[in-house]
């Protein structure tokens, strides 16, 4: 197969929505409020002897916090990273420890009705074991975009799959009633507050009435597809769909340094500009530009820049391809310009109960410096 067609394949395989989504896009789905909460928990660990030598040990414990809210008027979001190393090498006489935590918070407020344009102040906490003091920093400034979560259509959208090859349906749902079905799953938390324990049984009832009412169940679905609804919500992963695009320009404070006598840095202009472009229904491309000068006389001649690129695939409903490019550039006084990219591909293969086992390599390179490779292996497991 020459490269020309292989690409083409690829491009239909991962851009092209799939057939049974025909009769809505994700870009179809809007809701008053976009709510995500997500916290996970990773692990990996590696052991290695000789005889009953220890030649190395390593060890890490991270949890992953994120919560996300986009309401018409007012939005924020949490992204909150820990994480604790343990490792030992060969000849070392005890173990070496490592923590680091990393929190950043956004609180929007948008200041024009039936716009986008909002005004907007960050929180960032950064504490190494290295620091003396955790760093924090503050950014106040305005924006303009907004971001809708579409995850509820994505998980829609592959029930009407499975009810379609478990014949359950006739034919695809029409547009308005698939939308609808998406705002029902959306509502999961309105069941439980309302039936407690029992909330499943009215919840999945609801679905089963939008459905027999567009026309393509007029008997219901049955046991069977009862079954499969359950099967997607709760057996399967449906990665986060997210459309949008968001720029922002502020000033950058910074409130506390890491190292005691060591001034703080000079307030500096902070520019962002973040997008969710979702791909079909098997896709998702996030990119993220955080842009930073000092104003000084060397405004614009020294910067820090960052680009976060995300590609997430779902090869099947159990394993997941990812995607991550991160690149840096920096300049400062003294030690002039210095570039550094990491690249990583990862596979995720569900498990069960909310657990994943990952896999992937990853490549850095950094200006002058020796390329690094690396290989891991962990469990990821969603404790919200």
């Amino acid at each position: 197969m020459s490269l020309r067609r292989f690409t083409l394949l690829f491009c239909g395989l991962v851009l092209c929505p799939r057939a049974f989504a025909q009769n809505a896009s994700i870009r179809d789905y809007t809701v008053p409020v976009s709510t995500v909460q997500n916290l996970r928990a990773d692990f990996n660990f590696n052991y290695s002897a000789a005889g009953s030598d220890l030649t190395g040990r390593n060890g890490r414990l991270g949890f992953t916090y994120t919560r996300f809210k986009d309401a018409l008027s007012f939005a924020y979001s949490i992204d909150a990273i820990g994480s604790g190393a343990l490792s030992r090498d060969t000849g070392a006489a005890k173990d070496t420890t490592q923590f680091a935590t990393n929190l950043a918070t956004r609180v929007k407020k948008y200041i024009l009705w039936g716009t986008a344009i909002f005004a907007f102040g960050d929180v960032g906490f950064d504490y190494d074991k290295t620091f003396d003091r955790p760093a924090t920093a503050v950014t106040v400034g305005l924006g303009d975009g907004r971001f809708i979560d579409a995850t509820s259509l994505a998980k829609a959208v592959r029930v009407e799959e499975f009810l379609l090859r478990e014949k359950a349906i006739s034919d695809h749902l029409p547009k308005d009633h698939l939308i609808e079905l998406g705002h029902i799953i959306e509502k999961e938390r309105e069941y439980k507050e309302r039936f407690g324990s029992t909330y499943r049984k009215w919840w999945f009832a609801a679905m089963e009435k939008l459905i027999r009412e567009s026309g393509v169940a007029p008997r219901g679905i049955g046991a069977g597809g009862i079954l499969r609804i359950n099967e997607v919500l709760f057996q399967q992963r449906v990665n986060s769909r997210f459309y949008g695009s968001e720029f922002s320009f502020g000033v950058n404070f910074q409130t506390t340094a890491p190292y005691r006598g060591v001034p703080r840095r000079d307030p500096a202009a902070a520019a962002g500009f973040r997008h969710a472009i979702p791909l079909g229904w098997r896709s998702q491309f996030n990119q993220r530009l955080e842009v930073n000068s000092p104003f000084t006389g060397q405004f614009g001649k020294l910067y820090s820049a960052r680009l976060v690129s995300d590609f997430v695939y779902e090869v099947s409903n159990r394993i997941d391809f990812t995607v991550r490019d991160i690149l840096r550039a920096e300049r400062s006084q003294g030690r002039g310009r210095q570039v550094g990219n990491s690249f990583g591909t990862f596979f995720s293969f569900f498990v069960e109960n909310k657990t994943s086992f990952v896999i992937g390599v990853q490549i850095d390179k950094v200006q002058r410096e020796p390329w690094t490779r690396s290989f891991t292996t962990s469990l990821n497991h969603r404790l919200l």
